[in-house]
C-alpha cells in the first residue's frame, strides 16, 4: 500500500513538473512572439515613414525651396507620383525656378 502511495506521489510530482514546464514554455513563446511583433512593427513603421518621405520627396523639395507652384507640384506628386514618370516630372519641376 505504501509503495502505491509513493508511486502516486511521484507520478503527481511529475505531472505538476510537466505542467510547470509547459506553462513556462508557453509563457516564453508568448513573450518571444510579442517581442518579434513589436520589433517587426517598429521596423514597419520606420519603413513606411521612409517610403512615404521618398514618395513625397518632390513635394517636400518644392515646399522647402518655396517654389511658387508648390501646391500644384504636391497635387501632381499625390496623384501621379506612383508612376515613375509622374514622380520624376514632379521632382524636376520642384527643382526648377
Amino acid at each position: 500500500m505504501e509503495f502505491e502511495q509513493d508511486i502516486g506521489a511521484v507520478a503527481l510530482r511529475n505531472v505538476q513538473r510537466h505542467r510547470n514546464i509547459n506553462a513556462a514554455l508557453k509563457t516564453a513563446a508568448v513573450i518571444a512572439g510579442l517581442l518579434i511583433l513589436i520589433g517587426a512593427g517598429g521596423a514597419s513603421i520606420i519603413w513606411i515613414g521612409l517610403l512615404g518621405a521618398l514618395y513625397f520627396l518632390p513635394a517636400i523639395v518644392a515646399h522647402r525651396r518655396e517654389h511658387h507652384n508648390k501646391d500644384a507640384i504636391a497635387v501632381l506628386n499625390l496623384f501621379l507620383g506612383w508612376t515613375f514618370i509622374g514622380w520624376v516630372v514632379a521632382l524636376v519641376w520642384a527643382k526648377t525656378n
